[in-house]
């Protein structure tokens, strides 16, 4: 099962490298730098090449050992069901991320750079599991789904609370003085 982990491995290889360039490079070995960074972005986009062959690999072969309805199911829910995005999320991040180092003005700009390291370093399926689990606490008052309907209805409604209790500050900081 070597070869399965070599994927990530080159992923999270690559985040920790450019952090650790960011803050290590100088204006000295300008030139060396540039050679290690670009056979570093090559080796991070073929890790995403091998981490998209990896997970067509696990699709198929989940759909291929199904023995039983209620596992076709679960499998059916798992992909295609309300949580549909804590399946597909982790590695399309880190597969479409990876292919946009291919682009030079990606891999030249230092702030997408770093955003690139930053949400390749993520654990994104802790975070997804963390949302699902607050999701289903089991109090009577959420006994709904997490909906990102309900949450982009929520949104205007705290940022008019927010620029109202600014307004308020404000304006009670204005009578003070």
């Amino acid at each position: 099962m070597i070869l399965y982990s070599i994927p990530d491995a080159i992923i999270l290889g690559f985040g920790i490298y450019t952090i650790f360039w960011f803050l290590l490079n100088s204006r000295e070995h300008k030139l060396q730098w540039n050679k290690l960074d670009e056979a570093a972005c090559v080796l991070f986009s073929i890790g995403g090449l091998l981490l998209l062959g990896r997970e067509l690999y696990d699709f198929y072969w989940s759909f291929d050992s199904i023995s039983s309805e209620e596992d076709y199911y679960a499998l059916d829910n798992r992909i295609f069901g309300p949580y549909w995005i804590n399946y597909w999320l982790p590695p399309l991040i880190k597969i479409l991320l990876s292919q946009a180092l291919w682009l030079k003005k990606i891999r030249g700009n230092r702030g997408l750079r770093i955003t690139v390291a930053v949400l390749v370093l993520l654990p994104w399926e802790w975070l997804l599991i963390l949302i699902y689990s607050m999701s289903s606490d089991y109090l009577p008052s959420t006994w709904g789904m997490f909906s990102i309907n309900n949450t982009l209805a929520q949104l205007p409604i705290f940022l008019i609370l927010l620029g109202l209790s600014y307004w308020l500050r404000l304006k009670l900081g204005q009578k003070r003085d």
